[in-house]
């Protein structure tokens, strides 16, 4: 009996640690960025700095995450993000 509980504390414990590691693990959701022709300056500096948290919260994600499929789908994603970001400023600045 005393086998049979400690199986179950355990079993229980994992399940609760899981359970609260893949809560901490929160996907963060792309910025919204604007187009750089007709976008203001405060519009691209908001957008950097969305960009720059999402970033952030973006390696936290794949520094929590036990999934490699999940890291590379994130890593992905924040590439795509840094990359559309410098494609609109690029944009911003060749209309000033």
């Amino acid at each position: 009996m005393k086998k049979l509980m400690l199986t179950f504390g355990l079993l229980a414990g994992l399940a609760f640690s899981n359970a609260t590691l893949a809560q901490d693990c929160v996907k963060p959701d792309a910025p919204v960025i604007p187009e750089g022709d007709a976008a203001s300056g405060s519009d691209m500096l908001n957008a950097k700095k969305a960009v720059e948290a999402y970033v952030k919260a973006a390696e936290e994600f794949v520094n929590c995450t036990r999934s490699g499929m999940q890291k590379d789908r994130m890593i992905a994603d924040m590439e795509e993000v840094a990359s559309k970001f410098n494609r609109e400023l690029r944009s911003y600045k060749a209309k000033s």
